[in-house]
């Protein structure tokens, strides 16, 4: 890893240790506040990958990696939050063209944001049903392979529960929407390019979540005790913690290698992590036996993120399709 990289790797535990160590079940409970979020626009984090001429941080895409990657380990949606702002929200308005609202969007990092659920596999988009965040004020839609983007006029949508990321606190929200902002056409190669170019960010914040979660078994595994000795000297429960601790290294090393990586290599990736996330925290759920499944030991939120972060975009059979597509450098796996 670059020295300069490091650094920011440093920075970004630095700052989590001081505003989110201890407070990750209570984000997951209550919300990301105003507040935190500010911070963290503070710290340019927020606006990490946006670049400097657009009023970012301008920082290379190794750095931010690590920056998904470090946050992931202490809050999921802090993670997804700051991903889509800079991965998703941010190539969407750069793309309508528009430079005032591009600078808008920007300045008020943390307070505009899009649903990235709204670039589903198969779906047109509804003006009059969208899923956004409640602080959003803007809202775009997909219609006849156009994507408009809209001032929203409701302050209020409603909360809807999900899986994961619950710190994010979707809405759901009803037209009719305001004044039209910005538009561009050919959503769908828009949007299945946003899916391969995001695979690296995708992996990082699960590896990072899957972190932790291997972290919590390992300790617990010290400290419980059953039949007069401790979890950790039990193989069904030493071993396969073990043998994920060096799957996550592997991973992360390819992952943070900072390499060039071929189109296989870039989609597999996510697909690589996403199954490794979804095993390894449901060991560490299963290590902490009935504990982990109270809320307080944060261990079934690990859970919840890592099975939620896969419905990111397209589902796994297009993903697949696209890996397939790579391999054989043409169209395959369509039947």
């Amino acid at each position: 890893m670059r020295e300069e990289v490091q650094l920011i790797k440093e920075s970004a535990r630095e700052f989590l240790l001081k505003e989110v160590a201890g407070r990750e079940v209570s984000i997951d409970r209550n919300g990301l506040d105003p507040g935190l979020l500010s911070r963290v626009r503070d710290q340019g984090f927020m606006t990490a990958v946006i670049p400097q001429e657009d009023g970012g941080s301008g920082l290379d895409r190794d750095s931010y990696l690590v920056v998904l990657n470090e946050m992931a380990k202490y809050s999921g949606s802090l993670a997804a939050a700051i991903f889509m702002f800079n991965s998703i929200e941010y190539p969407l308005i750069r793309e309508t063209g528009s430079k005032s609202l591009l600078n808008e969007f920007v300045s008020s990092a943390g307070q505009i944001a899009l649903d990235c659920r709204l670039f589903s596999y198969g779906g047109s988009g509804s003006a009059g049903d969208l899923y956004m965040f409640p602080d959003s004020r803007v809202v775009a839609t997909l219609q006849n392979d156009v994507i408009r983007i809209y001032r929203k006029e409701s302050e209020n949508p409603e909360v809807v529960s999900q899986l994961g990321f619950r710190g994010i606190r979707f809405g759901h929200l009803h037209g009719p929407f305001g004044e039209e902002v910005g538009s561009f056409s050919g959503s769908g190669k828009f949007i299945s390019g946003l899916m391969e170019r995001t695979s690296e960010e995708i992996a990082s914040i699960v590896l990072g979540i899957s972190s932790t979660a291997l972290a919590k078994a390992v300790e617990y595994s010290k400290v419980r005790y059953a039949f007069g000795s401790p979890l950790k000297a039990f193989q069904p429960i030493a071993f396969p913690l073990a043998m994920r601790m060096a799957q996550l290294s592997i991973l992360e090393n390819f992952v943070f290698s900072g390499s060039e990586k071929s189109r296989l290599e870039l989609i597999g990736e996510r697909e690589i992590s996403l199954d490794f996330a979804r095993d390894t925290t449901k060991l560490a759920l299963q290590t902490h036996g009935g504990y982990g499944y109270i809320e307080d030991f944060g261990v079934e939120m690990l859970y919840r993120d890592a099975l939620f972060a896969g419905s990111f975009f397209w589902p796994r059979s297009e993903h697949m399709r696209s890996m397939a597509t790579a391999l054989y450098e043409d169209e395959a796996g369509s039947i």
